[in-house]
Order: structure tokens, then C-alpha cells, then sequence
């Protein structure tokens, strides 16, 4: 008699998996971020080119310095290892999504005692439900696609008003 199927078996492999990375999350401490610019440091998570020259675009406009990363784990990965003063954060990227990157980086706040760093939400979808997944899931605010100049320097003058004023300075 077979116990499962191919699909299951998939699935209960994945399922391993993902509770293997979340172990491995919750023992990994961070004893040192580094600074890489006095000017606003963005991490832009964002799987979408066009998106990401858009972002780009405005990022340097606001004089800040910008690292992309395409998945939602290489931003996990990176903020362990980097000081970022806010991250956009798309919601559909591959490997793991925003929603998932965003509980993985607060859950390392915590356990490392760090200052919350804001994470907004960059995503095309738009409905009140949408906005309050994001928010539950630990981000800060959110902007819906496609981004402009205006909704981007609305969000930095909530989040980094004394940052913004000193790099247009």
C-alpha cells in the first residue's frame, strides 16, 4: 500500500525545509552590523528590473545609497551582516517572499535586541486586505506599484525625515 503520493512527498520535503531554515534563523546572531554609507541606506528586495531602475531612479534623487537583492532571502542574509535605514520590500519574489523576509528580519530583531529597522511594503497589490496582510506580517507602511517620486518621498519623510534633510543638505 503507498503512503502518499509523488506531490506529497514534494510537499512534505519542502515543509522540512522551510522548518530547517526557520531553525537555523532563530539560532543566528547578529554580534556586528556593518555601516556601509553615511548617506540613507536602502535595501531595495525586488525581483522585477524595470521596478528596480524605476526605485533606483528616485533612491538616488533622495541621496541615498542603494543595495537590491532579488529574493527575499538574500535580503534576510544581508541584513544580518549590514545597518540598513529602511528596506522596500516587494511582496512576490521567489525563494522566499517579502511577507516571509519581513517576519524572518523581525524575528532577528528581537532576538538580537535591535532597533526595529522600517520595512515598507512595495507591491502592486492594492487592496485594504493586501495592505493589512503586510502589516501583520511586521512591515511598517506601504506603497503601491507603480511607485513615483511623490508616494516615495511621502514614505522617507515619515520614516527618515533628519536622514532625507541632511543628504539633500
Amino acid at each position: 500500500m503507498a503512503f502518499g503520493t509523488a506531490s506529497d512527498k514534494n510537499a512534505q520535503s519542502e515543509r522540512q525545509e522551510n522548518s530547517e531554515q526557520t531553525q537555523g534563523l532563530s539560532a543566528t546572531i547578529i554580534n556586528e552590523r556593518q555601516r556601509i554609507s553615511e548617506k540613507p541606506t536602502i535595501l531595495v528586495a525586488e525581483d522585477n528590473d524595470v521596478n528596480i531602475q524605476v526605485l533606483c531612479s528616485f533612491l538616488k534623487k533622495l541621496h541615498c545609497e542603494i543595495v537590491i537583492v532579488k529574493d527575499g532571502q538574500k535580503a534576510v542574509d544581508l541584513f544580518t551582516k549590514n545597518q540598513f535605514d529602511l528596506i522596500l520590500m516587494d511582496i512576490a519574489m521567489p525563494t522566499l517572499d517579502g511577507l516571509g523576509a519581513t517576519k524572518a528580519i523581525r524575528t532577528l530583531e528581537r532576538k538580537n535586541k535591535l532597533e526595529p529597522t522600517p520595512i515598507v511594503a512595495v507591491t502592486a497589490h492594492v487592496a485594504p486586505a493586501d495592505q493589512h496582510i503586510c502589516i501583520n506580517a511586521g512591515m511598517n507602511d506601504y506603497i503601491s506599484k507603480p511607485v513615483n517620486m511623490s508616494k516615495l518621498t511621502s514614505t522617507f519623510q515619515l520614516w527618515l525625515p533628519d536622514m532625507i534633510k541632511a543628504s539633500a543638505a
